[in-house]
C-alpha cells in the first residue's frame, strides 16, 4: 500500500531517500525567526498550498487545478514573491535557498513537519499532520517517517540547525562537538557524509599542526607560519593554529605593533591598515583568559567580518590581560598572517584629570572610569629643596607630568582609596620616602594637563588627615569623592599625585591599574578683603577696606553677577580696574551711573574676591528757579532730567526759626501742574535732587541745584493827600511807601514812581515821568519813607505807578493801591 513506509515509491530524480536530521541550510536560524515572526507554524505554508494539499514525500508539490499538481521550483517561488499572502517576504529567500540546492527547500521542510509531528504523542499525529496541511494521501507516509527518525530534544535541535553556519564558517572544531550531540544511526545520508568530511578535514588539520611545531622547534619562523596558515584556513576555530600565529607574529621590541590596541574609559580602540597585497575584511579576535585561567578567543563584538580602519571592543573584561589579533579575510576564508597587537592590561584609569589650585589647596575632578572597584590616590609633597616643573609641560600649564625635585627623602606622602559610591574602604595613611616617580607604561594614556577655573570648596565625603614632620609641618587632609579630590592644609610648591584604579578580575581578584601622576603646584594666594565701605565725597566717593594684607587690592566692576566674597580667581580672568575720572584721589563716578564696585585682593597671578558696595550717581537737576508767591507759597521751575522717574525738591530756613520739608515729585505730576512749597515766609533755601533708584546705595550727588529765597519782603505805596487850607488853597500830595519784613530786611531794590496823562496806568518804569525814586538802603533803614510829589509833572489828570528796579526786584512783592486812589486831578 502506497505511502505506508517513508521512501517506499521513490523513485523521481535525486528524491532524499532518508530522513533529515538536520536542515543543513546556512543561515537558517534567521530564517525560521522570520517564519514565526510571520505567523507562519512551518516553510510549507509559504507556498500557498490549499488546505491539505501539500505534497513532501516524492518531491515538494502544491495542488495545480481539480486534480493535478505542481512542483515548487524557482520560477513558483518567484511568482510567491509577488503575491498578497503572508509568506510573500519569505518568498526571495526560498527561491534564493532552491537556486543554491534545488533539495534544500524540501529537505528543510520535511526536517520541520517531522519535528512538529514527534512534539505530539503519536496517537494526535495523523490529525496534527492533516492541520499542518499535508495531503490526506502522505499523511500516513510522514507519520511514519516521525516513528522511525530519532526525535532530538531542545539541544540537539540547535546542534543541528547550526551546522550548516559552523560548515560555511569552516568552524571544525565546533562542527564536530556539533556531531557529536547528533545521534548516529539516524539514517540521513547527508549527515553521515558530513561526518566523514569532517573527519577526513580534522585529520589533515592535525598533520599540519605537527608540522608547524616541528618547524616552529627548528627555527624555521616561514615554514612554521605557512603550516599554521593553512591549518586555520582549514579549521579557523582551532586556537592552537591561531596561537601558533600569534606567537610567530607578536610585534618585537622597539617597533609599533601594526594592530594598536589603546585603553580608552570604556572600551579597547583597535586600529590598523588595510595589507596592499590582502586587501579586503577582516576578523578581529581577542586572545584572553578565562576565570580559571584557561586561554580563550572570542571574536570582537561587530567586528567579524569587518573593514579595516578603527573597532571598538566594549565586552572586554575589566582587570585582564588580552591581546588582539586580526586576521585577513578572502572570501570569508583567512588569506594571511594576522596583524597582533600588544598584550593590553584592561584597566582604565581615570578619565580626563584636570587640577585646580587654591590657598593650601588642591582641587581634582576626574571621570570615573565604569567598573573600577575602588580608586587610590597617593599623595607626594615638596620638599625644602627648589622644586622646578618638568620642562616637557606644557607652557603656561600649572599640571606636569613629572616634577623634578632636589631631594626627595624628605617628601611625605599621603595614601586614600574609595569604594565605588566614595566611601572610605580600607583608609591608610603612610609618611614614609617616596620611590622615584615610575615611568608610564607606552599602553597608558597621558595625564591631561589642562587648568580651569577653580571651583568653590567642598567639604564633601569623608577624609584621612597626616600630619608632616619638618619645615612643612601641619595638617594634610585629603578629601575623597567619586569625581575627585580636595587636598588641603598644602604647603606652596609641586604636589605630585598618583591616581591608581582597582578592577575586580574574573577570577575574583583585585587588579590595579597602572597609575596615573599628575602634578599641581599650589602657588602663594592673597588674603581676601574682609570689609569694604564707601562714602560720598561732594561728587566723588571714597573706598575704604580692611584686610588683603601684602596684597593689591584692585576695585572692579563685575560685567555679570559678582561672584561670591572669597571666590577664587586668576587674575586674568579679572574685568578693567575701575576707570571713573578722579578728584583730589577719589574716583568721580559719571551722573547716571549706578554699579556694584567689587574689591577684589590681588597677588601675582592670583586673585580671591571680596565684598561689593553699590554706587550711584544721580543725575543733577539743571534749571532751578523760585519765585515767591503770596500766602507763603514758592513756585518751582526746573528742567526735568533725562531718565530720571523721581525727584526730591526740598526747603531749609535760613534763620532757623521755621521749619523745612520735601516734597517726591513725579514727571508726570510735574509737568502736568507744576511744583508750588509752602515755604512760609521767612527766607529759605530750596534744593532739588534725584532719587536714587537702587535702595542701599551709596548715593553720589553732583553740584546740587539749589536756589535761595529772600523772606516775604513787601513795598506797599499809596497817595496821602494833605487836607485843604484856608481860602482854598490845596494842601501838599505826599507818596507814602512803606517796607515789611519779617525779621531783619536783605536787600532792597530800588523804587520808582511813574505818572503818565489820562487814566491809563503806566505799563512799565518807561512808560511815562519819573516823579520821584527812593533807594532801597533807605527803605531798608527808615521803613518808612514820605515824599511830596511835584506840582505838575504832566498835564492833569494823570495816573501813577510804582516799580520795583535793581537785581533784587524779584525777591520782593510790589503791593499796588487801586488804580482810582492813583489818578491825580
Amino acid at each position: 500500500m502506497a505511502g505506508q513506509e517513508f521512501g517506499h515509491h521513490l523513485g523521481l530524480p535525486r528524491a532524499l531517500s532518508g530522513l533529515p536530521l538536520s536542515p543543513l541550510v546556512p543561515g537558517y536560524g534567521s530564517l525560521a525567526a522570520a517564519q514565526h515572526a510571520a505567523g507562519l507554524r512551518h516553510l510549507g505554508e509559504v507556498l500557498g498550498a490549499s488546505p491539505a494539499g501539500l505534497r513532501v514525500l516524492d518531491g515538494l508539490f502544491v495542488p495545480s487545478g481539480p486534480w493535478g499538481r505542481r512542483r515548487v521550483d524557482g520560477p513558483y517561488l518567484d511568482g510567491l514573491a509577488q503575491g498578497p499572502g503572508p509568506g510573500a517576504p519569505l518568498a526571495p529567500r526560498l527561491a534564493e535557498l532552491h537556486r543554491r540546492d534545488p533539495q534544500a527547500l524540501r529537505r528543510v521542510v520535511l526536517y520541520q513537519l517531522i519535528g512538529l509531528l514527534q512534539d505530539h504523542p503519536a496517537s494526535r499525529r495523523p490529525r496534527i499532520a492533516a492541520e499542518l496541511g499535508v495531503h490526506a494521501d502522505e499523511i500516513e507516509g510522514l507519520v511514519a517517517a516521525a516513528r522511525l527518525r530519532p526525535a532530538l530534544d531542545r539541544r540537539q535541535r540547535d546542534a543541528a540547525e547550526s551546522l550548516a553556519d559552523a560548515l560555511e564558517r569552516r568552524k571544525l572544531h565546533r562542527l564536530r562537538g556539533l556531531l557529536d550531540r547528533l545521534p548516529t544511526g539516524g539514517g540521513d545520508p547527508a549527515l553521515a557524509a558530513l561526518r566523514s568530511e569532517v573527519a577526513e578535514r580534522t585529520g589533515l588539520v592535525e598533520d599540519l599542526l605537527r608540522t608547524a611545531r616541528r618547524a616552529e622547534e627548528q627555527g624555521d619562523r616561514d615554514g612554521a607560519g605557512g603550516a599554521y596558515l593553512q591549518a586555520l584556513c582549514g579549521a579557523a576555530d582551532d586556537r592552537r593554529a591561531l596561537r601558533g600565529l600569534v606567537r610567530l607574529h607578536r610585534p618585537e621590541s622597539g617597533h609599533r605593533p601594526l594592530l594598536r590596541a589603546e585603553l580608552r574609559p570604556d572600551h579597547v580602540e583597535l586600529s590598523w591598515q588595510d595589507r596592499h597585497d590582502v586587501p579586503g575584511e577582516w576578523r578581529l579576535l581577542r586572545l584572553y583568559r578565562t576565570a580559571r585561567g584557561r586561554p580563550a578567543v572570542r571574536s570582537v563584538p561587530g567586528a567579524d567580518p569587518t573593514a579595516a580602519g578603527t573597532a571598538r571592543d566594549k565586552e572586554a573584561p575589566l582587570g585582564s590581560g588580552v591581546r588582539y589579533a586580526a586576521l585577513p579575510l578572502r572570501d570569508g576564508r583567512v588569506a594571511g598572517p594576522p596583524l597582533v597587537s600588544r598584550r593590553l592590561l584592561v584597566a582604565p584609569e581615570v578619565g580626563r584629570p584636570v587640577l585646580t589650585d587654591g590657598p593650601g589647596r588642591i582641587h581634582c575632578t576626574w571621570q570615573r572610569p565604569a567598573g573600577a572597584s575602588d580608586i587610590t590616590i597617593e599623595h607626594t609633597g615638596p620638599d625644602e629643596a627648589v622644586s622646578r616643573p618638568d620642562p616637557r609641560s606644557a607652557a603656561g600649564s600649572d599640571v606636569t607630568a613629572e616634577p623634578t625635585r632636589a631631594d626627595e627623602a624628605a617628601a611625605r606622602r599621603t595614601r586614600r582609596s574609595t569604594g565605588p559610591t566614595g566611601s572610605t574602604a580600607g583608609p591608610t595613611l603612610q609618611d614614609r620616602t617616596p620611590l622615584r616617580p615610575a615611568r608610564r607604561p607606552a599602553d597608558a594614556p597621558a595625564p591631561d594637563e589642562t587648568v580651569s577655573r577653580p571651583e568653590p570648596r567642598s567639604t564633601a565625603g569623608s577624609d584621612v588627615t597626616a600630619e608632616p614632620t619638618g619645615p612643612d609641618a601641619g595638617v594634610v587632609r585629603l578629601v575623597q569623592r567619586p569625581d575627585g579630590f580636595t587636598a588641603t592644609g598644602l604647603a606652596a610648591g609641586p604636589h605630585s599625585f598618583r591616581i591608581v584604579c582597582r578592577y575586580r578580575a574574573p577570577d575574583g581578584s583585585l587588579v590595579a591599574s597602572p597609575g596615573l601622576r599628575v602634578t599641581g603646584t599650589v602657588h602663594p594666594w592673597p588674603e581676601p578683603v574682609r570689609s569694604l565701605d564707601a562714602r560720598a565725597d561732594g561728587g566723588a566717593v571714597r573706598f575704604e577696606w580692611s584686610g588683603a594684607e601684602g596684597a593689591e587690592v584692585r576695585l572692579v566692576v563685575w560685567p555679570g553677577p559678582a561672584p561670591a566674597p572669597g571666590t577664587e580667581l586668576r587674575a586674568q580672568e579679572l574685568p578693567d580696574a575701575l576707570d571713573w575720572p578722579e578728584k583730589a584721589g577719589a574716583p568721580c563716578p559719571p551722573p547716571g551711573t549706578y554699579a556694584e564696585v567689587a574689591a577684589v585682593a590681588v597677588l601675582g597671578a592670583r586673585a580671591v574676591a571680596g565684598p561689593a558696595v553699590g554706587v550711584e550717581a544721580v543725575r543733577a537737576v539743571p534749571g532751578l528757579t523760585v519765585e515767591r508767591l503770596p500766602d507763603g507759597q514758592a513756585r518751582i521751575t526746573l528742567e526735568w532730567p533725562e531718565g530720571v522717574g523721581h525727584l526730591v525738591v526740598g526747603w531749609t530756613a535760613l534763620d532757623g526759626a521755621g521749619s523745612g520739608g520735601e516734597r517726591i515729585l513725579t514727571a508726570h505730576a510735574y509737568r502736568r501742574g507744576g511744583l508750588r512749597l509752602p515755604v512760609g515766609a521767612g527766607a529759605v533755601r530750596i534744593r532739588a535732587v534725584t532719587v536714587p533708584r537702587v535702595p542701599g546705595a551709596v548715593v553720589v550727588v553732583p553740584d546740587a541745584a539749589e536756589a535761595l529765597l529772600p523772606s516775604d519782603a513787601a513795598i506797599r505805596y499809596q497817595l496821602v493827600r494833605a487836607q485843604r487850607r484856608f481860602l482854598g488853597r490845596g494842601g501838599r500830595t505826599l507818596l507814602r511807601v512803606t517796607l515789611a519784613a519779617p525779621g531783619a530786611p536783605g536787600d532792597v531794590p530800588e523804587f520808582v514812581c511813574v505818572a503818565r496823562s489820562g487814566t491809563l496806568r503806566p505799563r512799565s518804569a518807561a512808560d511815562g515821568t519819573t516823579v520821584l525814586r527812593i533807594p532801597g538802603p533807605d527803605l531798608a533803614r527808615q521803613g518808612t519813607v514820605e515824599q511830596e510829589l511835584p506840582a505838575s509833572p504832566c498835564p492833569a489828570p494823570y495816573t501813577l505807578r510804582g516799580f520795583l528796579l535793581g537785581e533784587h526786584a524779584a525777591s520782593v512783592r510790589l503791593e499796588e493801591p487801586s488804580l482810582a486812589s492813583l489818578v491825580v486831578r
